[in-house]
């Protein structure tokens, strides 16, 4: 059978595998086996022979025993370490030891049959007995330094995608009401104002900040804030900025992004949902996901304990509960942001139509904010929207137009009348030029109107759920 571009492409992956893990480069040996890894599954999907899927079935176990057996193994020694001694060995044989399972003994690395469990196996028997007294190489120098290019470039790529330096990304008076998060926030942003403090470490800053509550509230928005009021640098996390189907460099995406953020401190390190990426630790979790969580429980430790580093580690969730138990230590304040109170659902609603044409008055606004009690900030921009559509749907429906003198050297615009009015005149909106027609201001029916349509899209059930977990574990910030 011809061999396909893919397959090749796994057969020389396979191939750099096996050389590397005679050169004791393991963790790029990894590398280069779950990118064969990737070619073989391929191989697998797209083919309808049924001999070939279960034989690159059985390559592809193979060769995740092989990935799970590196990790496991202990590092090669550092280079300049005396190497042990060959003993009772012929004069020029060579003192290298064949590569462990994968090509050992002279098979072909692709062969389907040819790669072992153990990764101590040499294929070779008459040399089976000798393992102990082969010496062992040191790690080569060219493939760490490849390795180290290669995770310089992955850091640069990802510092190019999650960063941002002192971001304008929204204004602190924005952030309506959630006047104890502020409050936590500012405390959290203290060292950068107020250094001397911090300098004798009896104070210590608040580096790990949970902001949790149901979805619609503002914790992206807050967190954004505190980028643009700090005029700290922003990293912006999400889980496929680090999750990556190459074995190992998902957890070298994690250590990256903290670098990075201890490069450009001060800065904030902001990861939404971070629930998806720190869940609860289960026996059925794979292999990678458990890499990842203890790669940021790791990381985490070391911002903790390094807290005059200048980086603060802001989390946001929709589900606390269901943090790991570990994740959730980490984290110094837990903050509920709950449904916004009368007061604040007011001061939304005129924030949100400071650009939209309108007739309300301060007092409507209050009455607004009275009228939603269990609205989310996220309900209330719809009901806004929905209002703010009453005059165009008026506009598209209007079977008699007038027109409207806008002032010296200006067009006449036209607007929607009812048949009585003077200057009534009956055409559709399709018929008129599309720039000259003119929708009225935005009145306090329209939100009336759309109220009536627009419901909550939480209830008192959903809110329990948050508020018996913060009486555990986390505090209130309205």
């Amino acid at each position: 059978m011809t061999e396909s571009k893919t397959y090749k492409q796994a057969r020389k992956y396979m191939q750099d595998a096996v050389a590397l893990e005679a050169e004791g480069n393991y963790e790029a040996a990894i590398d280069a086996y779950g990118r064969a890894l990737h070619n073989f599954q391929h191989e697998r999907k797209y083919s309808s022979i049924p001999t070939y899927q279960k034989a690159m079935a059985e390559q592809m176990t193979k060769i995740m025993d092989r990935i799970e057996q590196l990790q496991s193994m202990p590092p090669p020694p550092p280079p300049g370490s005396r190497p042990r001694t060959n003993k009772g060995k012929a004069p020029g044989k060579s003192g290298r030891r064949s590569p462990p399972g994968v090509g050992g003994g002279g098979h072909d690395p692709d062969s389907i049959s040819s790669l072992s469990t153990d990764p101590h196996h040499n294929n070779n028997n008459n040399n089976n007995n000798n393992n102990d007294d082969q010496s062992e190489e040191p790690a080569d120098e060219a493939g760490a330094a490849g390795s180290s290019n290669e995770t310089d470039r992955m850091r640069e790529e990802l510092e190019k995608t999650i960063f941002h330096r002192s971001p304008q990304l929204q204004e602190w008076n924005e952030v309506v009401g959630m006047d104890s998060a502020k409050a936590s926030l500012e405390e959290a942003l203290m060292p950068q104002r107020y250094p001397q403090f911090f300098q004798d470490g009896g104070l210590e800053p608040w580096t790990g900040i949970l902001l949790y509550g149901p979805p619609g509230t503002g914790k992206t928005l807050l967190a954004r804030a505190v980028a643009s009021h700090s005029k700290m640098n922003f990293i912006t996390v999400s889980s496929t900025d680090i999750v990556s189907k190459w074995v190992g460099d998902s957890e070298k995406l994690v250590r990256c992004t903290f670098e990075i953020a201890r490069k450009h401190a001060p800065c904030v390190i902001f990861i939404d949902e971070v629930d998806s990426l720190c869940s609860t630790r289960s026996d059925s979790d794979n292999d990678s996901s458990r890499r990842i969580k203890n790669e940021f429980l790791t990381q985490l430790d070391g911002v903790l304990r390094e807290s005059n580093e200048g980086v603060v580690f802001l989390g946001a969730t929709n589900r606390p509960w269901d943090l790991d138990v570990a994740m959730r230590r980490r984290f110094d304040k837990r903050i509920l942001v709950d449904l916004p109170g009368a007061s604040a659902r007011g001061q939304m609603f005129a924030i949100k139509m400071h650009r939209i044409s309108h007739n309300l008055e301060d007092e409507d606004f209050l009455r607004l904010g009275e009228m939603t009690k269990g609205h989310t900030g996220s309900d209330i921009r719809n009901v806004v929207k929905d209002a703010a559509y009453e005059p165009v749907r008026e506009v598209l429906n209007a079977r008699y137009f007038r027109a409207v003198f806008m002032g010296e050297d200006q067009p006449e615009l036209f607007t929607p009348c009812r048949p009585d009015d003077p200057g009534a005149m009956e055409v559709r909106a399709k018929d008129l030029d599309p720039q000259m027609i003119m929708a009225r201001p935005c009145t306090m029916s329209d939100f009336e109107a759309a109220m009536q349509r627009s419901k909550p899209s939480l209830g008192e059930v959903d809110m329990s759920k948050f508020h018996e977990w913060t009486e555990q574990y986390g505090e209130r910030g309205n």
